[in-house]
């Protein structure tokens, strides 16, 4: 979905998406049961992610299933809905996206692979696979300080058609 609003409810969830990265759930979960007021597909999808890593599946279950039918107006990568199923738990099916994101060119697991909404699906070989393709590490340490120079300082690389 567009990632282009930024205003005061996008600001909330991704503060609430880096409590779930940092494990502080409780914070996240309270953002998370704030209603929204009018949001965009953007905030809509956020919130759906949110929801569903502090475990309410429901609001992403909704959105996945939007997407899936075209009900949604703006872009939304196969990663993206990867992220939301493979946080509800539908671990072969977000695997599959994240196959068919690699094979359609856009490739944007590099991104967003040391997310926690993949933790469901990290070690899984499909998943390692498509880290190695990319180049990326399979490691589940994040880069930094302790990690091999090879997985800090390795660019992703680029995927053709």
């Amino acid at each position: 979905m567009g990632r282009h609003h930024h205003g005061p409810t996008t600001h909330r969830l991704h503060l609430g998406l880096s409590y779930v990265q940092a494990g502080r759930r409780d914070d996240a979960r309270r953002i998370a049961e704030v209603p929204l007021e009018a949001p965009t597909e953007s905030e809509q999808f956020d919130h759906a992610l949110l929801s569903a890593l502090v475990g309410r599946p429901d609001a992403a279950r909704k959105v996945a299933q939007d997407v899936e039918r075209g009900a949604v107006r703006s872009y939304t990568s196969a990663a993206h809905l990867a992220m939301l199923y493979s946080a509800i738990g539908e671990r072969e099916r977000a695997l599959d996206l994240l196959e068919q994101d690699c094979r359609e060119g856009d490739a944007t697991l590099w991104l967003y692979y040391r997310h926690v909404c993949f933790d469901p699906v990290r070690d899984d070989p499909r998943f390692r696979a498509l880290l190695e393709a990319l180049r990326l590490p399979t490691s589940p340490r994040a880069p930094g300080r302790n990690a091999p120079a090879a997985d800090r300082d390795r660019p992703p690389a680029r995927s053709s058609r």
